[in-house]
């Protein structure tokens, strides 16, 4: 949920110039997501609604300043540091199936394409 959270609010911060993400909320949001199912619905919203921002703002949606609670950044700094952030939880999520045996193909080529280092987990 933590990781999808941010990015459902990429689309409002856009239009706003404000993130409104409140982590400290994120455990409230996280109980209203009982089972594996509401979780995965939960992601697939977060997702469809980023792909619908991203076909309306056509090619570029520019690189607005964006304020933070961690001060003011353009609107792709944002977005980067979101990716960065999937990509940490992405990180922690297979190193966990590995534990269990589960391999999960491609997933070494992302942590070389987002630049994640070797120890965060």
């Amino acid at each position: 949920m933590n990781a999808f959270h941010p990015v459902e609010l990429l689309a409002a911060a856009w239009e706003k110039g404000r993130f409104d993400w409140d982590p400290e909320l994120d455990e409230e949001r996280e109980r209203a997501l009982t089972d594996g199912r509401a979780l995965t619905a939960y992601a697939e919203r977060a997702t469809a609604a980023w792909h619908d921002f991203l076909l309306g703002a056509g090619d570029a949606p520019g690189d607005r300043p964006i304020a933070t609670s961690r001060g003011e950044l353009g609107f792709s700094e944002l977005v980067r540091s979101q990716r960065w952030h999937a990509a940490y939880h992405y990180r922690q999520l297979v190193e966990f199936l590995r534990s269990r045996g589960v391999t999960v193909r491609g997933s070494a080529r992302l942590a070389a394409d987002i630049g994640l280092p070797d120890e965060v987990f």
